[in-house]
Parts: structure tokens; sequence; C-alpha cells
């Protein structure tokens, strides 16, 4: 257990360390005496335990020990750390603060021992004597979590991932995990987790989102309100959120029913043709509830393209790339049928078997947006995806790039007809004709051009295939 101390009264600290010391472990203590240095901690560090002493100076050399600067640390570490217990020590009932924070305290099970503990509790040092207890149940906790095995090979896990992870196995009764890294570009982390008990058995096949808490809070609220509306061979299905024991991160795990997806879009794509030829349908029928019922209606292209690039991050591509002719032709309207759609169903979001029966994972993009969102992210992400199997690679050449929509010329050379064929004639059959093919097209490309891995030469030649698209209906 990692602990930061905020404390200025040497001769209490020395108390508190000395208990500390006393535990099983024992516990890795930070002592700090003031409010800047104690928040330049908890901004580099990771704590699974915060004791703060309300009546500290600002800085360590200061003499202005006044309860409001224990209450900025708190405030901070509420900030930065929401997902970190707090132990206060107050000397007296007189901190007008005290109120307030117990409004923030939750009772949860936070490590999963099966007793749910006030994720901010109060002591005063006049009654010391109870903390021990306290801490040492704490303590403990934290100490057993070591009791599950954590295996990933090919996956680095921070610390505040791997306590998440020894969290949701110890509260299964998991003694092993294994974690294989399914996707993630950013902060966020995808990963399969296989967890067995004591005796080898399989507890969970599990696919978590690990990441920053409003966002895995954000995506377990898309998935209650949208996905849920799939069926559950479309989706595996929620299982736990985890909010606490991690600092500023949180999990979202859900369940995976069939241990046989073996594969991704990606693999699916490179390996098995035939396979590659029906993953694309199976997965249209996966989401057709989304759309089901829902109207046709006119949508600007800039609205089109808002969908998956910013305002913001779209004036830094014109200037980058001298695209002039972009706010002309987002002012152009195209019937459309805008629907809830997973909107970054690239080839790693797709869980498959050998066979190509696949469902869809990571649902921090699900949203509304033009029903053919979907498959053209699926087709154009094994040419942008930077883990696909096919990008950088010789096909397309710039002239086909530009005639992307003749797929008789487009595919000659391609390492994967049957799956851009595929995707492609899922595009047809559900966008309301070309030109929603060729906005939705323009708002997928436009957007590669914000990364530095894209090939901007191939993205740039498939604009003007889009453009010309639109001018030609």
């Amino acid at each position: 257990m990692k602990i930061l101390i905020v404390e200025d009264d040497d001769e209490f600290s020395e108390e508190v360390l000395a208990t500390l010391a006393q535990l099983r472990g024992p516990p890795e203590a930070t002592l700090v005496k003031s409010r800047d240095v104690a928040m330049a901690r908890l901004q580099s560090d990771y704590f699974d335990l915060l004791i703060l002493d309300l009546k500290i100076p600002t800085t360590d050399d200061a003499q202005d020990e006044l309860a409001i600067h224990g209450d900025s640390v708190f405030r901070f570490a509420r900030e930065v750390a929401p997902g970190t217990p707090i132990i206060v020590l107050t000397g007296s009932p007189a901190e007008d603060f005290v109120p307030t924070m117990l409004n923030e305290a939750h009772k949860v099970d936070v490590w999963k021992t099966g007793v749910a503990v006030s994720t901010i509790q109060f002591v005063k040092k006049a009654k010391f004597d109870t903390f021990p207890a306290i801490v040492e149940r704490m303590a403990e906790a934290v100490g057993g979590l070591s009791v599950v095995e954590i295996h990933s090979p090919d996956v680095h896990l921070s610390l505040e991932y791997d306590r998440l992870l020894r969290i949701f196995a110890r509260g299964c009764n998991g003694a092993r995990c294994v974690v294989g890294r399914l996707g993630g570009l950013s902060s966020a982390l995808v990963v399969r987790l296989k967890i067995t008990d004591a005796n080898g058995a399989k507890v969970h096949d599990a696919v978590v989102k690990l990441g920053d808490i409003p966002n895995v809070q954000a995506e377990g609220r898309k998935y209650d309100a949208l996905i849920s509306r799939l069926t559950a061979a479309a989706t595996p299905r929620k299982l736990e959120m985890l909010n606490y024991g991690a600092k500023a991160r949180a999990g979202l795990f859900y369940q995976l029913a069939n241990a046989d997806f073996t594969e991704n879009g990606f693999s699916i794509a490179a390996k098995n043709a035939d396979a590659a030829d029906t993953l694309a349908g199976i997965l249209g029928g996966l989401v057709a509830p989304w759309s089901d019922g829902v109207p046709q209606s006119q949508r600007t292209l800039s609205e089109i393209r808002k969908r998956v690039l910013a305002d913001e991050d779209l004036a830094l591509v014109v200037e980058a790339h001298d695209l002039n002719w972009v706010q002309d032709l987002e002012l152009k309207v195209t019937q459309t049928t805008w629907c809830c759609v997973h909107g970054d169903l690239h080839g790693e979001n797709i869980l498959a078997t050998p066979n190509a029966l696949g469902v869809l994972i990571d649902y921090g993009d699900v949203g509304d947006g033009p029903r053919s969102l979907d498959p053209l992210t699926l087709e154009f992400s094994i040419l942008f995806h930077p883990k696909s199997p096919f990008v950088n690679g010789a096909w397309p050449s710039v002239d086909q790039a530009k005639n992307w929509f003749d797929l008789d010329s487009y595919l000659v050379g391609c390492p994967c007809p049957k799956f851009v064929r595929a995707a492609r004639n899922w595009t047809i059959g559900v966008a309301t004709g070309n030109r929603e093919i060729a906005a939705t097209a323009y708002a997928y490309l436009i957007r590669q051009l914000k990364y530095n891995t894209t090939d901007g030469t191939r993205a740039l030649a498939m604009l003007d295939g889009a453009r010309a698209l639109y001018a030609s209906t």
C-alpha cells in the first residue's frame, strides 16, 4: 500500500509513521509537510490512501498553518485522484470544512474485501487510538490484492490499471489473470482478461475498458442507453464498473460469452477470404436495431464532419494542407439516415471467431451519426488504422485512391478484395445515396489528416475522390 501523509507536526508525524510501520507489509509511506508539496506529489505520484491534516502551512518554510490549506489539498485530491480514499485528521470540531467534505463521502467496497468503507473518513487527533484499526483494515485490503497473479506479456499495465484488474479479480474469487491487448490508441486501454480461480477453473473471459474516470463513466452511460438496445449476440454484456482504488482511473468490465473470439476484423481480412466476405454482412445485422424505424433527414457536410472531427481540429488540418475548398463543401447538404452508430468501427474494435461470427467492443464513440459511418470506417481502417496489417502498403496507388468509388479499378492489386467489397456493399446497402457516401467518406478522410501517422498523400487523393463523387451526384 502506498500512503501519502500530509502533516507538519513532527511529533504527531512520528506517531503516524510508527503506527504504519507496525502493519504487515508495511505500507510505503511518504511524508510531506505543506500544501504545495502535497499537491505536487498528488499530481505526480500514485497513492492508495491520503492521510491529511487540515491545519498545514502553504510551503515547508512558512508559518501560516491554517485549515483552509488542508481543505485546498482535499479539493485538489478530489480533482486529480477522485478514486483515492482519504483519512482527514482534525484537531478540533471547529473546522468548517468537515460537513462539506462529508457530503462527498461514499460507502464503497473499494478493494473487494466484502466490506464497504467510507471513501472519506475523519479521525480526531485527540482520539488517535481509533486510527490504527482503520488504517490496518485498509492496508490488509490492499496487501491482499497481491494474492492475484497478473500475467500480461504483451501489455504494459500502469500501477492504476494493475490495481483495477486485481480488484475486479479478487471480487470474483479469481486467482490468476491473463491480460491481452485488444485496442486503445490514447490514454484509454482495451484488454481481454481471462480469469481463473484457485483450482484453475474459468471465472470470467472479459473485455475491459480502462481509462480516465469521466470517460469510462460516459461509456457506461452510453452502454446503458444505447448499446443495450442491441441483441446479446452483438456485444459483450456489462459486468461492473470500478471507480475507486486507482487514483483517477476507472475500469468497465464486460462478459465475453464466446471463448472462440480469437480474431479481430483485421486478422479476418488478412487470413480468411471467405470469412471476410461474410463478416460485414454479420456486422450489419448486429447494428440494424439502431436504425430500425429511423426516418431520413437532411444534414450539412459540416454536421457529418463534426461527428468525427471538431472544428478546431479541422482548422488545423485545413491550414496544414491548404484545403481552401473545405468551407464551401461543408455548406452542402445530403440526405441521410441519422441514427445511432458505433462511431469507431475499425478492425480492432471487432472481435471475431475464425468463421467470422463477430461482436463489437469499445463504445466510447457511440452516438448519433450517418448510418454509413460504420461500414465506411471498417473499410477505410485497413488503410489508415496503425494496427492494420495493410497500412502503408503499396495498394492503392494514388490514381486508384482518387477513384476509390469505382471498385473494379480500385481493387486491382488489393490484398483483401473480398473484405473491401463486402464492407462497401454494406455501405451501399445502408446509405441513402452516393451523396451520403461521399459526405461520410469526406468526414472520415479529413479526420485522418489530423494524425501524424497518416499517409497524407493517400488521404488527400481519396478526399479528391470523395469530392468528385459528391459533385457527380
